[in-house]
């Protein structure tokens, strides 16, 4: 008869353990390495009551929401979830600079690509799965002046590819695309017999044109996602000049936002290439124009004076004064001040810190736990 001692049944039982607590670790890696590799988007919102000049975009991923761009326009979920194409203000410029751009954001790794830049509003986006496993996005354009439709095919993976103005998407029959073209002249008809906003954002247009087109186009998508990357020049003559685009962000007076008692949005303005911070900053104490006034948007300077900046070893040293007559900031003020100047600064490389100092005598950061120090 075989007997097992008591020193070797212990051991045994031992290494039964340590294989049981190996295995489990095993199995809750694999559980972690799968959900990580699953992560798949499944609703969105946008938070701003101005769609027009976008807002925060969040995605909810496994009942989470995260969010993946400070400004968009309107979202879309794409590839099943693994990706999100949004759209944003800072495309080619065209007509009064009203060019989107599209994004896209991969879920898993977090990263974002600038896919298409445009001189025409994206009005609607459709995605296109093709029989070879390779996916298009569908894009339909319109412009402020004559109202007119545009239709572009990207490739998610490259960029834009494909590009017919007038033009609007009829049909799309697998990997095929029928095209309505129409005159200059028809638009003002067509757009009067929709309604809009449109509410379906999608390439197709809410209702077929109620004039008969002047040409037809069908095209096959396999043929279209072969071609070159189409990369649109900037229109305005500024850049081209030594000028260069920025950011100011100014204060979205009637928007609201969870937890916070105020909310800024960016506009866009025009400054030398070659400093680009001093002009920038000047521009942000010019404050808001009579459009952009009209669109939402508030000073967030409140009357302050710009007295210069100092950039040094990344850090950004902004002056101001209070001129006497300007009292008029109420009790957010100076928090939106400080907000604003540190986001626009920012949006430049060699600024890593911004300090705001005062000289003379200010009133204005008085509900501020601590006041602004005095320039030295």
């Amino acid at each position: 008869m075989f007997c097992v001692g008591r020193s070797e049944n212990g051991e045994f039982m031992k290494r039964i353990t340590l294989y049981l607590s190996i295995f489990t670790v095993l199995i809750g890696i694999s559980a972690i390495s799968a959900i990580a590799q699953d992560l798949r988007a499944t609703a969105f919102e946008i938070k701003t009551e101005n769609r027009e000049f976008g807002g925060q975009a969040f995605i909810t991923v496994n009942g989470q929401q995260k969010m993946i761009a400070e400004h968009a326009i309107d979202v879309w979920i794409i590839n099943d979830g693994r990706e999100v194409v949004y759209s944003d203000r800072d495309g080619a410029g065209g007509f009064e600079n009203e060019g989107h751009s599209l994004k896209i954001y991969e879920v898993k790794t977090g990263k974002t690509r600038k896919i298409m830049e445009q001189y025409y509003m994206v009005v609607g986006l459709s995605e296109v799965k093709l029989k070879n496993g390779r996916i298009a996005l569908l894009v339909r354009m319109e412009d402020g002046g004559l109202g007119a439709s545009y239709f572009s095919v990207v490739d998610p993976k490259r960029g834009e590819v494909f590009f017919r103005p007038f033009a609007e998407l009829s049909r799309q029959n697998g990997d095929k695309l029928t095209l309505l073209f129409y005159k200059e002249d028809d638009w003002e008809t067509i757009i009067q017999s929709r309604d809009y906003p449109d509410a379906k954002k999608s390439a197709f247009p809410t209702k077929r044109a109620t004039v008969k087109s002047a040409k037809t186009e069908i095209h096959n998508l396999n043929v279209i996602l072969k071609n070159k990357v189409i990369y649109n020049k900037p229109t305005n003559e500024y850049l081209e000049a030594g000028f260069k685009r920025v950011k100011l962000y100014l204060w979205r007076v009637n928007d609201n936002q969870p937890n916070k008692n105020f909310v800024l949005g960016t506009v866009e303005r025009e400054v030398e290439a070659a400093a680009p911070l001093r002009p920038t900053l000047e521009e942000l104490f010019k404050g808001a124009t009579k459009y952009e006034e009209e669109k939402g948007f508030g000073s967030v300077t409140f009357g302050m004076k710009f007295e210069g900046v100092v950039l040094k070893n990344g850090i950004a040293t902004v002056k101001f004064s209070q001129p006497k007559n300007e009292t008029n900031y109420g009790t957010l003020g100076s928090f939106i001040f400080l907000e604003a100047i540190e986001k626009t600064a920012k949006q430049f490389p060699t600024v890593k810190k911004v300090e705001i100092c005062a000289i003379g005598e200010t009133l204005f950061d008085a509900q501020m736990e601590r006041q602004f120090p005095r320039c030295k």
